[in-house]
């Protein structure tokens, strides 16, 4: 097992958990979902602002990571810091 399903499946259980206490991130509601994924900069800032006091706190710097490389972008750029 590679480590991106180590921490995949890290984050789904912690989604899981969450689900399971009535409680849900910013990024599994479906109303605001698309702004993790967006192709806009102003939007993945505004997630980005969405993650601050996030209970699974490690997700935070992995996913912005991962999805600013996959943009050529550097972290700060997608609005993490």
């Amino acid at each position: 097992m590679t480590a991106a399903h180590i921490a995949t499946d890290q984050l789904t259980r912690a989604l899981l958990d969450m689900a399971a206490r009535g409680e849900r991130a910013h990024c599994s509601d479906p109303a605001s979902h698309h702004l993790w994924l967006s192709e806009h900069d102003g939007e993945r800032r505004l997630a980005a602002l969405m993650c601050s006091g996030c209970p699974i706190e490690p997700c935070i710097t992995a996913q912005h990571s991962r999805l600013c490389s996959q943009r050529g972008r550097r972290a700060v750029a997608c609005g993490s810091s």
